[in-house]
């Protein structure tokens, strides 16, 4: 017989599929009780902590009527608490880099460094998520 998933996994399992649901067209491979999953090319990505960073960073120039935090929850559920402070410190650490990423003449060159320091710090991100850092960051300097 099997039992029943316990809550925590239950909890997993929803926010990977909130997750996945925000990402098109990659192939996914879970790992048994994790929030990280295999794409098919190897790299390692953290498809909850992607889907949380979407959801906290929005459009660039579009008002929502409610806090970042809030979409956050309503996208991954119970994560939320966990990623919150991990996607304040990764907006932080990109408004902190050194040599500064907004510190450049044109939009484009500012988003490929943005970009280039994302993939080179935070490996788990999604190109989805990726983008969407790029877009709110150049918008934010512009």
């Amino acid at each position: 017989m099997s039992q029943a998933p316990s809550p925590e996994a239950a909890t997993c399992a929803v926010a990977r599929k909130a997750a996945h649901r925000q990402l098109s067209g990659a192939q996914w491979i879970p790992l048994r009780d994790s929030t990280v999953d295999l794409l098919e090319n190897g790299r390692m990505v953290d498809a909850v902590f992607s889907a949380g960073v979407i959801a906290y960073v929005g459009e660039p120039g579009r008002l929502r009527e409610k806090s970042p935090e809030h979409y956050v929850v309503a996208e991954v559920g119970e994560p939320a608490f966990d990623l919150l402070p991990r996607i304040k410190g990764l907006l932080q650490a990109m408004h902190a880099a050194e040599p500064p990423l907004w510190n450049h003449a044109s939009l484009v060159e500012m988003g490929l460094l943005v970009e280039g320091w994302l993939r080179a710090n935070h490996p788990e991100l999604t190109p989805e998520a990726v983008a969407a850092l790029r877009n709110r960051f150049t918008y934010d300097y512009k």
